[in-house]
């Protein structure tokens, strides 16, 4: 039982709360006790109620101001209502909400450092165990992510990608893994660690993909798995994943008319190495004809026309490719950010013909050339 002591103390203590408050002072006063314990609870409510109220039109204006477009008036309202969610000690659901709207924001923006910051602080209020948030647990792990390899925070990216498809896989629910397959297997290629990116992309294309789907995720692991398969020369499977790219849709979404043409000049290639003279011809004509002469494409252009000279010099065809590596060198060398190593690698193509049709003070001018250039390119790398 309580004491007599303690139980006037708490009475004590109300009382003298519900006299701060002017509408319970006049009960107190008119003796009404009862009933200002009765008015007590019912301001208090409404006190509680207040935060919630202000939070919902604040958070209500910044939702309609990021549809409008208003990104600045958006974010000044998400912060606003994370602070009155914050400083009212509101339920994580409101936090997390205000969260989630900054965090987009800044992705947009690419403010990949303050995207980070609010993503972890959503993270922290996703609990793993809990079903209430289960449904955001993995989209913002994912989105963290995305953030660090916008970063460039490359070994985070591939935890958290790997935490994606761990969790999804308890879950037996596959709705992001696809997406966090395919940018773990990139994550792969930019640490250098070819061996995983190739496991990744074959068990996306064995577990993860429907046959009947056809988006950009499956193009481009199509391409970055036969990107791998050419250079270990397994040209039978290069040529299946580049022939799979072909058949995509060309207004598949998230795919370009550029896409397309570069898969003619891979699939190209992998004739060419094979000796599949005819086949590598049709593919580099076929990708140079949908070039076209777009400025925007001269880079993609080139590639092809150094192929189809390749193809040409092996046909003895020697002035249409002569022709050929002339235009295709003259392009490159005034590209944006070309640089001597790439170009010398590609000149040595043009010495082979000046090679085999004996113009002997020729060649050697070139390979001169391209012995200065490469020693330029070593010494800019030393700098760097």
């Amino acid at each position: 039982m309580i004491s007599v002591a303690r139980a006037t103390f708490c009475v004590l203590l109300l009382v003298s709360f519900v006299l701060a408050l002017p509408g319970l002072a006049d009960e107190i006063r008119k003796g009404g006790f009862a009933s200002a314990v009765g008015e007590f609870y019912r301001l208090r409510s409404i006190e509680k109620s207040e935060p919630r109220k202000l939070w919902k039109s604040t958070l209500d204006d910044a939702v309609k101001a990021t549809a409008a477009g208003d990104n600045k008036t958006a974010e000044a309202m998400f912060r606003k209502a994370l602070k009155i969610a914050r400083d009212n000690q509101l339920p994580p659901a409101k936090s997390i909400l205000a969260l989630d709207g900054l965090s987009n924001l800044c992705l947009k923006a690419h403010r990949c450092s303050e995207a980070e910051a609010f993503l972890k602080s959503k993270l922290m209020l996703l609990p793993s165990d809990s079903s209430l948030y289960a449904g955001q647990l993995v989209p913002t792990t994912l989105a963290l992510g995305l953030t660090y390899r916008c970063l460039n925070k490359k070994e985070l990216a591939i935890k958290q990608f790997r935490l994606v498809l761990d969790l999804e896989q308890k879950s037996r629910v596959t709705r992001y893994s696809r997406i966090a397959a395919f940018r773990l297997a990139e994550s792969y290629q930019s640490v250098g660690d070819q061996k995983r990116q190739e496991v990744t992309c074959r068990w996306f294309l064995q577990v993860l993909n429907q046959p009947e789907t056809q988006d950009d995720v499956m193009f481009w692991t199509c391409r970055m798995l036969g990107d791998i398969c050419l250079g270990k020369r397994e040209f039978k499977e290069a040529e299946r994943l580049f022939e799979q790219c072909l058949q995509m849709p060309a207004d598949t979404k998230g795919l370009s008319f550029k896409d397309q043409i570069a898969i003619l000049r891979l699939l190209g290639d992998c004739y060419l190495l094979q000796g599949r003279l005819v086949e590598a011809e049709d593919c580099y004509r076929k990708g140079l004809a949908r070039a076209g002469s777009r400025k925007d494409l001269i880079e993609l252009s080139c590639g092809l026309q150094l192929g189809l000279a390749d193809v040409l010099t092996a046909t003895q065809k020697y002035e249409e490719s002569e022709l050929l590596y002339k235009k295709a060198l003259a392009d490159l060398s005034v590209l944006p950010g070309q640089n001597d190593r790439v170009l010398a690698e590609q000149m040595q193509r043009y010495a082979k013909l000046l090679k085999v049709t004996g113009r002997k003070r020729e060649y050697d001018n070139l390979q001169q050339k391209r012995l200065k250039m490469l020693r330029r390119a070593a010494l800019n790398s030393g700098k760097r």
